[in-house]
């Protein structure tokens, strides 16, 4: 993995050159008063970093995880939350994604603006619901919370499955 990192010149130029590297922030939602931690992998020269591992570091793989994870609402929160206490915006958010197998890539992915908008208006529903939570005493649940029901996997694993079968 240390390796990959350093074939990545991009990568590596970041990291080094960060002037912050795992670094906690308090603050507090201006909008729900609520109080808010966050902690930097990265952050330097305008830039938000977060370093990643994953099967997968190809853009066109990684955005699942990207959805999967919510990454696209961490680093959105991240970059509010660096504005609300320091008064400055940040430029852009990277994410540095490292394969933990082979061929252990690593792939420097910038957070597009749709990205960020998406995930500022997904966090920003989630702040506003635990507020209301927090203030009425009231925690909603799942439907359907203690009956029997079925799982199985996300569409794009059976559309997969089933071009596999037809080969």
């Amino acid at each position: 993995v240390q390796q990959s990192l350093v074939l990545n010149s991009r990568a590596k130029e970041f990291i080094d050159s960060a002037i912050g590297k795992e670094l906690s922030l308090f603050t507090t939602d201006p909008v729900t008063g609520i109080k808010v931690r966050v902690r930097f992998d990265l952050l330097g020269n305008g830039i938000l970093g977060d370093i990643k591992t994953t099967k997968d570091a190809r853009p066109e793989k990684f955005m699942w995880s990207i959805s999967d994870y919510m990454y696209h609402q961490q680093m959105a929160l991240y970059m509010d939350a660096y504005k609300w206490e320091t008064g400055e915006e940040l430029d852009k958010a990277v994410i540095i994604a490292i394969e933990n197998e082979a061929p252990f890539t690593t792939e420097f992915l910038v957070m597009d603006d749709i990205a960020l908008a998406i995930g500022r208006h997904e966090y920003r529903k989630n702040l506003n619901k635990y507020a209301e939570c927090l203030e009425s005493g009231i925690w909603s649940h799942y439907d359907g919370m203690g009956e029997e029901r079925y799982i199985s996997l996300p569409e794009r694993d059976i559309l997969q499955y089933e071009a596999d079968k037809e080969q």
